[in-house]
């Protein structure tokens, strides 16, 4: 009964362990939005005064991602950030020599962009990050409280 109830605390403790890291990432997803979407405003702003704008009429119908998330099998962590560019560029040098190359999302917008339309860029990316952490936070909440259910459960049908 004594080592049922350490299972059960130490089960409570990563339980709320994992609540606290899903809480930390959400607000630092939150931030990073925030964030990118004050330098988009900012960027916007900067080229308007030169004549041209940041908008979903500067980039291509057709164009691919450059980064993905995989899902993995393992309990850990259930999802990852992939960078599908360098698997992309991989397989084009395999085949014939292919003249085109991943472009920068950010040229679309031009050769010289403001300094604000990369860092929300930048941003953005983190924020894909944190969102994919935030997902396998909430993951491990899952599994930490199935497990904790579990014992609990163990725990009443001894207590009868």
């Amino acid at each position: 009964a004594n080592e049922l109830n350490e299972q059960i605390d130490q089960e409570l403790r990563l339980f709320l362990t994992a609540i606290d890291e899903y809480q930390t990432l959400s607000a630092e997803l939150n931030g990073y939005c925030k964030s990118g979407c004050f330098d988009i405003a900012r960027a916007r702003k900067a080229m308007s005064c030169e004549g041209r704008t940041v908008s979903q009429l500067q980039y291509p119908a057709a164009f691919t991602a450059r980064v993905g998330v995989d899902l993995d099998t393992d309990l850990e962590s259930a999802m990852t950030v992939k960078d599908l560019t360098r698997a992309e560029e991989a397989k084009k040098d395999e085949e014939d020599d292919s003249t085109s190359k991943s472009v920068d999302p950010i040229k679309w917008f031009g050769v010289l962009v403001p300094q604000h339309l990369r860092n929300s860029q930048r941003t953005f990316s983190r924020g894909l990050e944190a969102a994919v952490g935030a997902a396998n936070a909430y993951h491990k909440i899952k599994r930490h409280y199935d497990h904790y259910s579990s014992l609990m459960e163990k725990k009443r049908s001894q207590n009868e």
